[in-house]
């Protein structure tokens, strides 16, 4: 059977690699908002898809973790914990990009609403040996807003992008075992437990990645 693969957009516009300000500000999304603005998108219009979010690299992986994770409680003689192997998939350049737009974004809703009173109370006031410093409190206040929206878009979208590929590659890892088991140990299983397993319990960690791995979500919805 012929698999079914993504295409790149036929335009030699788009790059591999990505810029720091094309991933801070979305542009390598501006090629296919272009293509929709003149006609529908279909399926080769979508932008190619990096290796390493493949559902088959992401299933190979995980498997690599899981077996690590397997080998390693034989030799302590414990139980092994999946969610270890998870998180030892998620690097530590995705860490540092959610805590820092995480908490540039709880910074930013803190410093909102005092740069905000700040400036009322000045305005109020209208002493005008105040105006360098309220043209200084009002681009501070403008500053921070763009800081915060910005971390607040990255923040989600990473997010979204992490608890996607943790849940495909649950969803391989699934798949795999399944293919290893014998006939006997399948018929112990209805197939509604196979989909009440993918369907619910994996699809889940797509919507509560931020709850399940980052102290970020509560604190950055909570300020």
């Amino acid at each position: 059977m012929v698999k079914n693969r993504y295409r790149k957009i036929a335009t030699s516009a788009h790059s591999e690699s990505e810029s720091f300000f094309s991933s801070l500000f979305f542009q390598w999304m501006n090629i296919l908002i272009k293509i929709g603005s003149e006609r529908a998108v279909d399926e080769n219009d979508l932008l190619p898809l990096k290796e390493e979010n493949t559902t088959w690299f992401l299933t190979e992986e995980l498997q690599a973790k899981w077996s690590e994770e397997t080998a390693n409680s034989k030799i302590q003689d414990v139980k092994p914990k999946l969610w270890k192997s998870v998180l030892k998939m998620l690097t530590a350049k995705d860490f540092l990009i959610l805590i820092t737009a995480g908490s540039l974004n709880t910074v930013g809703r803190i410093l909102q609403p005092l740069l905000l009173g700040y400036l009322l109370k000045s305005l109020i006031i209208a002493r005008l040996k105040h105006n360098y410093l309220l043209y200084g409190c009002a681009s501070a206040f403008g500053i921070n807003e763009l800081i915060s929206s910005l971390s607040m878009h990255q923040f989600d979208y990473r997010c979204e992008v992490l608890g996607t590929r943790i849940s495909s590659a649950l969803k391989g890892l699934v798949y795999m075992k399944a293919l290893l088991l014998n006939k006997d140990t399948l018929l112990r299983f209805s197939t509604g437990q196979v989909i009440d397993l993918v369907s619910n319990d994996v699809q889940r960690i797509e919507g509560d990645t931020f709850q399940l791995f980052f102290w970020e979500f509560d604190l950055s919805w909570s300020s």
